[in-house]
């Protein structure tokens, strides 16, 4: 297989390609540090010590905010939220 894609010229499509989702992957996890970041603040201030954090299974199924809306809405990656604000909040204490 590796022969057949380098023969067909695909190699500089296909780093292209990881790159961009490298680049998005870091983008959503810096975004999604800086808002864990802001809810435990948040949480610290308010004197909250417990989180409770629904499974949301199917919730992104119906959804319907139109074509470019629904695009972004449902690349979110929930559950890389909820470890990454589990993991934080344990860190403090906060669960």
């Amino acid at each position: 297989m590796q022969s057949i894609k380098d023969g067909q010229g695909f190699e500089g499509c296909i780093e292209r390609i990881n790159k961009l989702f490298w680049n998005r992957d870091n983008y959503i996890h810096d975004y999604l540090n800086k808002v864990i970041r802001a809810i435990v603040d948040y949480y610290k201030e308010n004197r909250i010590e417990r989180v409770f954090c629904g499974d949301g299974k199917g919730w992104k199924q119906e959804v319907d905010l139109g074509d470019g809306n629904n695009e972004g809405f449902v690349e979110v990656p929930f559950d890389w939220f909820k470890q990454k604000l589990k993991h934080k909040l344990g860190y403090y204490g906060i669960i």
